[in-house]
């Protein structure tokens, strides 16, 4: 439940900062691409590099799996503020 509050808590902040500064200091297509950005899944490199380092590539690859079903969601959400 205390992770619930702080994404809540998070998502209050991200919307005050994006009406009182980026939508004043950024141009409407700027905004676009970079809430496009932030709402996509983080990079395969990740698995690459843990495998060339002896690490948990499997658990690497588990984790870009579940940012990118939650990208599908975010991405949604983030182009229709």
């Amino acid at each position: 439940m205390a992770s619930l509050g702080v994404i809540f808590y998070l998502t209050k902040c991200l919307e005050r900062l994006y009406h009182e500064w980026l939508k004043r200091s950024l141009e409407a297509w700027q905004l676009q691409v970079l809430l496009l950005e932030a709402a996509m899944p983080s990079a395969m490199l990740s698995v690459v590099l843990a495998k060339r380092y002896g690490c948990d590539a499997n658990l690497a690859a588990k984790l870009v799996f579940i940012t990118l079903v939650g990208s599908l969601f975010t991405i949604v959400f983030m182009m229709n503020l």
